[in-house]
């Protein structure tokens, strides 16, 4: 008898022991950041759909994770994904190729045919964003290369080939609020100035009372404006609503009272005839003279016969990423989208391009890839969705490759540069997240690398949709959540 209640303390004591063991052992590895989870979640509110996912990169384990498996809207987060296909795909050194050729016999000064610019689906021709690319310098060089050739006139036209990228549309599920805005320009075979055109207004003194439009750069003549826009305190909330093919668009919305100039940016209308006349007007100060105007064309080009005058090479893909990733360039990663869409079939360049992309990341075995439904590669489409796991998964998979840093250098670093310069900037947190930042009206998205205070490396993913709260105070949460993870990991 005294055996048997022995052994009954003893099998107590042993069950405290565990339980003890079990009790703390969570408090040290997992507590902390399961309730920063549960914390952000609280603040984040129960009407919202959260993913989240993290992962340690060297132990390929989960740390961190709740609905990974939600397929959700993820904006500009999904540039992850296209930035690390392109890579993948295409190469860190890829470029775009915009080729031009004279197409005559030359006599005496004189060719008796055409000038031919062949768009190459280039997104940093004449982007602000690349000195080596600003329209002066990309007009220079086409006007020395045609001077160089001793060429003085043109008795042909000036041919815009736009076959690059065909007769191409606005994909499924962009927004009528994001077609006529800077943000949501449709890529073009030769695409021009970022697709973009700045318009300059003055807003009267009073509130309330219309704004008018002083005037655009570049000039547009062939397009008017119906100024609604109204005078009001500070807050810039102006856009513009048009399409190409459209003669007037549509300003509504407010700037502040009392200004003049105040700019706003639209989407170009017509990116390759912008170019044209920017060309004819280069020529035309070199007194360079093409007889038969400006012909758009998307015929196939032989260029047998062709005299070769020069290529405008755009910068590396890497370069290229770097702008996407850190100032979440919409227009440049629909580009690489697009390119990522040859070999073409019967589907439209844009689905082509998600089922290649789709079937690279699917050979790779990374969970939730077969749900993806993605329609750009911006993530403008509010049709997008993904999940949280699939995120990580190509982050995963970027972290294994040899040139990794390389990719890792194009996002953006939290507290220090980009769309993450006034987040994470506490001591504890300044320079220790690589990540890429989302953001739409009831999505808040961020999705990349980050070191622990410990020194692990992770890859992380947070998705939130249809938050009740302010997009303002879901980005505090999460800051919040990542700022735990990086101490307490």
């Amino acid at each position: 008898m005294k055996q048997k209640n022995w052994d009954c303390n003893m099998a107590i004591q042993f069950n405290r022991c565990i339980l003890c063991v079990l009790f703390h052992l969570p408090a040290l590895v997992f507590s902390q950041p399961n309730v920063s989870l549960g914390e952000m979640l609280t603040k984040i509110g129960n009407g919202a759909s959260v993913a989240v996912d993290v992962v340690d990169l060297k132990k390929h384990t989960s740390l961190i994770s709740h609905q990974p498996a939600l397929q959700l809207t993820p904006a500009s987060v999904a540039k992850v994904i296209t930035t690390a296909s392109a890579f993948e795909m295409l190469g860190s050194d890829y470029r775009f190729h915009t080729s031009v050729f004279a197409d005559g016999e030359l006599l005496n000064g004189k060719c008796s045919g055409d000038l031919i610019v062949v768009g190459g689906g280039d997104p940093t021709l004449g982007s602000s964003f690349f000195d080596s690319q600003r329209p002066e310098i990309v007009m220079n060089r086409i006007v020395d290369a045609i001077v160089a050739k001793g060429i003085r006139s043109f008795d042909g036209h000036l041919v815009i080939n736009t076959r690059f990228f065909s007769t191409l549309s606005y994909p499924a599920g962009r927004s009528w609020d994001d077609l006529g805005n800077y943000f949501g320009g449709c890529p073009s075979s030769l695409s021009y100035r970022d697709n973009t055109f700045f318009l300059y207004l003055n807003s009267p003194a009073v509130r309330g009372e219309l704004c008018n439009v002083d005037s655009t750069d570049p000039n547009l003549p062939d397009l008017t404006f119906n100024c609604r826009v109204t005078a009001s305190g500070v807050r810039d909330s102006a856009y513009v609503y048009g399409v190409p093919g459209m003669s007037q668009y549509v300003l509504q919305g407010s700037i502040p009272a009392g200004k003049q100039r105040f700019r706003i940016k639209g989407a170009l209308p017509d990116p390759p005839r912008q170019f044209a006349n920017e060309l004819l007007a280069a020529l035309s100060k070199r007194n360079i003279h093409v007889s038969g105007g400006v012909v758009m064309s998307d015929d196939a080009i032989t260029k047998s016969g062709l005299l070769p005058l020069v290529v405008i090479d755009s910068p590396a893909l890497v370069e290229i990423m770097k702008v996407i990733n850190t100032n979440s360039h919409n227009l440049m990663a629909d580009h690489l989208w697009l390119t990522m869409g040859f070999p073409l079939s019967s589907r439209s360049l844009w689905d082509q391009a998600f089922l290649n992309v789709k079937n690279h990341w699917r050979d790779k075995s990374i969970s939730g890839i077969s749900q993806w439904q993605m329609y750009d590669g911006s993530g403008l489409s509010l049709l997008t969705s993904v999940s949280a796991q699939s995120l990580t998964g190509v982050l995963q998979a970027m972290w294994s490759r040899s040139d990794f840093q390389l990719f890792k250098s194009t996002l953006a670093v939290g507290g220090q540069s980009g769309t993450l310069q006034n987040m994470w900037k506490d001591e504890a947190s300044r320079g220790r997240i690589y990540a890429k930042s989302g953001s739409m009206t009831g999505v808040v998205a961020y999705a990349g690398y980050l070191s622990t205070s410990s020194g692990r490396e992770c890859a992380f993913t947070v998705i939130v949709n249809h938050a009740t709260i302010s997009s303002g105070d879901v980005r505090k949460a999460i800051e919040q959540f990542v700022t735990d993870l990086i101490i307490s990991l």
